[in-house]
């Protein structure tokens, strides 16, 4: 809803649309789709299944080349469920120095990236293996969610 105009806006056909847009984090969504309000403007994608994106964007992440950047490091501690004092402590750092990756205020070390991306995906295979102890079986079953390029 466009909290503006109080009411639904416009469908448009489905399209690509980037995510995040304004971050590090751009993600290009594709075969969506995005409601464009033309009143104020808002456009709003609809994603049915913002889980199965974050597990993907975050699957993506601790496969990618090169050293992770500040806000790949805050997401994956996000989907790992992980407090900055939690994460600093298994991959014994400060937490001065996990901030100031977080931050963009120094460079995460090759090694210290390898050791972070193994603990957040422990965190997130821990709550991916808890999910489906709670979930009903209905829910197991696997729903379409959109492409990532």
């Amino acid at each position: 809803m466009c909290s503006i105009a109080n009411r639904r806006p416009i469908s448009l056909h489905p399209e690509a649309y980037v995510h995040g847009g304004h971050s590090h984090l751009r993600i290009v969504l594709v075969d969506i789709v995005v409601y464009n309000c033309p009143r104020c403007g808002a456009i709003v994608p609809e994603i049915q299944n913002v889980d199965a994106l974050h597990s993907a964007i975050a699957l993506n992440l601790l496969k990618k080349n090169g050293v992770l950047v500040a806000e790949e490091i805050r997401f994956l501690r996000s989907m790992a469920d992980y407090s900055a004092t939690h994460l600093a402590k298994v991959m014994g750092v400060a937490k001065q120095t996990l901030s100031r990756w977080e931050n963009a205020k120094a460079v995460i070390g090759i090694e210290s990236d390898r050791l972070l991306r193994f603990a957040c995906l422990a965190g997130i295979g821990k709550l991916e293996r808890l999910a489906l102890l709670i979930l009903p079986e209905s829910s197991s079953s696997p729903e379409r969610s959109p492409a990532i390029q």
